[in-house]
């Protein structure tokens, strides 16, 4: 299948601005690790360890992504104005998403609760991230 150019780059450049999903207070990844360790200090490191691999997670799609552009069926051309709208609607969304993981983190009010809400944010965001990019590799393939 081949996208035109508009569409290609239309959906690489609307990456660095995610879909509408804010990470919150009792999210999925707090509340699996709160449900499977109890005590305090796991907890936390449970969230800071998810949070770490979804890091890793959004690396491998990204580099899919990347490998799925360079085998586009486009002429050259196109295919490098794609990969270089990509590595900037890459930067973008890491510095959207430490933006917004900083505001969450800011509603602990300078209590304990900021780095779980920070990692809970990193976790939430990156899974969509994750989802997002997936969705581009499919549309890429030929």
């Amino acid at each position: 299948m081949r996208l035109n150019l508009g569409a290609a780059l239309l959906l690489i450049l609307t990456s660095a601005l995610p879909s509408a999903t804010f990470a919150q207070a009792n999210s999925d990844a707090e509340t699996a690790c709160y449900d499977g360790v109890g005590a305090h200090g796991a907890y936390m490191e449970c969230l800071y360890a998810t949070a770490a691999s979804s890091e890793g997670e959004v690396a491998d799609a990204e580099a899919k992504v990347v490998a799925a552009l360079k085998a586009w069926d486009m002429d050259e051309k196109y295919r490098r104005q794609a990969l270089a709208a990509f590595k900037e609607a890459s930067t973008k969304f890491k510095q959207w998403r430490a933006a917004q993981c900083r505001a969450m983190a800011a509603l602990a009010g300078g209590g304990n609760g900021d780095d779980p809400l920070r990692d809970s944010c990193r976790i939430e965001l990156n899974r969509a991230r994750v989802r997002q990019l997936s969705s581009y590799v499919r549309q890429l393939k030929p």
